[in-house]
C-alpha cells in the first residue's frame, strides 16, 4: 500500500524536514502535484481560515504552525484535525503520525467488503432506558468478538460518552455531515472515539452550531451505509419516540428495537410507533422488535397482556435491577463490568448471542 503525501508549506526548512521524513519511509511518496491525496500536511498562520479545510481533497489533514495557543488548537480539533506538529518540527512526531494513518488505512482495507447489520434502538418515551440498552447491547456484541460501532443520535442531549466514561470524545457525527464528501475509512476512524473495550463510539453533537438536521437525511443514510461496510454491527441510540433526528437512518436500518416498559403510556406509544412505521413503509414489520425494559414478574401488566394490546410479540424482557444499572451509569461502565453474574448482565449477553445466532435454548 502506497500513501501519497502532499505538502502545503511556506517555510523552506519545514518543507525540507518533512520531505526528508517522507522519503525515508517505505510505502510513502511525496505528491508534487495538486489534487486528491491521502495525507495533506498544511502550514497555517494567524490569518488562516478554518472554513477552508473542507476545500482540500485529502483523506487526512495534518497541520503545522508556530502558533500553539489553546484557542487555535481548539479550532483545529473542532474542524476534525487530529494531528498537529508545532514548530520547530520534530521528525519523530511526523513519522509516528504517518505510520498511525497507514495502520488505520490498512485496517479499513481489510474490512471494506464487510456488510454489517444496523440496529436502531428507539424508546417509546423518555426515561425507559433506551441508552442503557443501546450501550449494553453494543458492549456485549463487542465482547463476543464482533467489530461494533455505537452511534448516539440524541441531538444535543446524547449521553453515550457519559455511560462509557469517554471524557476525550471530542468529535461527533455533525463533523462528518458538514462535508460528507470527505468521508472515507481513514477520516471516519479519526472521528470515532475508541472505548477501552475496543468498542467504537460516534457521539452526538453537543451544540447545533448552525447544523441543520432536517436537511441531512440522505447524508445520514450515507454515513450509516458506509459504517455498515466497516463494522459487523452498527448500534444506534435513537433516543425516545420518532422525531426528526431518530427518523434519519431508519431507511437503511436492518433491525429496530422499540424499548418499552409494561405501562399503559409506553404501550400506547408503541402502538403509535408501529402505526407510524406502517405509514412510512419502513422499517418492515418483521424487522421491528419490541423489548421490555425493567421487567419484574409482579408487574400489573404482563408480557402476554402487552402483546394483546400492541398486537405484536415481545422479543425480549430485560429484568429490573435498579441498583446495578445505576451503579454502572454512575461509574461510566457497562453493566457486565460492574456485576457480571447479575441476572441483567446474563440477559444482555443472551440477547447479543441471539442476535448473532449463537444462543442455545
Amino acid at each position: 500500500m502506497n500513501i501519497s503525501v502532499r505538502l502545503e508549506l511556506k517555510k523552506r526548512k519545514v518543507w525540507e524536514e518533512i520531505e526528508d521524513v517522507i522519503s525515508s519511509m517505505e510505502g510513502y511518496y511525496y505528491q508534487k502535484s495538486g489534487g486528491p491525496c491521502d495525507v495533506l500536511i498544511l502550514e497555517t498562520d494567524e490569518n488562516f481560515k478554518f472554513q477552508s479545510i473542507s476545500s482540500f481533497q485529502a483523506s487526512a489533514i495534518f497541520l503545522t504552525s508556530e502558533r500553539v495557543d489553546p484557542g487555535f488548537l481548539i479550532q483545529a480539533l473542532r474542524t476534525g484535525i487530529k494531528e498537529f506538529f508545532p514548530q520547530p518540527i520534530k521528525k519523530e512526531e511526523v513519522r509516528s503520525a504517518l505510520l498511525k494513518f497507514k495502520e488505520q488505512k490498512e485496517q479499513m482495507k481489510s474490512t471494506e467488503k464487510r456488510r454489517g447489520r444496523i440496529i436502531n434502538v428507539i424508546g417509546s418515551k423518555g426515561g425507559v432506558g433506551t441508552t442503557t440498552i443501546a450501550v449494553n447491547l453494543a458492549t456485549n456484541l463487542n465482547d463476543l468478538g464482533k467489530q461494533v460501532a455505537l452511534v448516539d443520535m440524541n441531538l444535543l442531549f446524547g449521553e453515550v460518552p457519559v455511560f462509557l466514561n469517554l471524557e476525550s470524545a471530542a468529535f461527533h457525527w455533525g463533523e462528518i455531515l458538514k462535508d460528507i464528501s470527505r468521508l472515507d475509512s481513514a477520516y471516519l476512524m479519526s472521528i470515532l472515539s475508541k472505548h477501552a473495550s475496543g468498542l467504537y463510539v460516534l457521539p452526538s453533537p453537543g451544540e447545533l452550531n448552525g447544523f441543520n438536521i432536517n436537511g441531512a437525511s440522505s447524508d445520514i443514510d450515507k454515513l450509516f451505509t458506509f459504517m455498515q461496510s466497516m463494522f459487523d454491527f452498527v448500534v444506534i441510540d435513537g433516543g425516545h419516540s420518532v422525531d426528526n433526528t431518530s427518523l434519519k437512518g431508519l431507511g437503511v436500518t436492518n433491525t429496530v428495537f422499540l424499548v418499552t416498559e409494561l405501562s399503559l403510556p409506553c404501550l400506547t406509544n408503541i402502538k403509535k410507533l408501529l402505526w407510524k412505521f406502517q405509514q412510512l413503509g419502513y422499517p418492515k414489520e418483521d424487522d421491528t422488535k419490541v423489548i421490555v425494559n425493567r421487567y419484574h414478574k409482579r408487574s400489573l401488566i404482563q408480557p402476554n397482556d402487552a402483546e394483546k394490546s400492541i398486537k405484536k410479540r415481545i422479543q425480549w424482557c430485560i429484568p429490573n435491577d435498579y441498583s446495578v444499572v445505576t451503579s454502572a451509569i454512575n461509574q461510566g461502565k457497562p453493566i457486565a463490568e460492574v456485576e457480571r453474574d447479575a441476572e441483567i448482565s446474563k440477559s444482555f449477553r443472551d440477547l447479543a448471542l441471539e442476535i448473532i445466532g449463537r444462543r442455545t435454548k
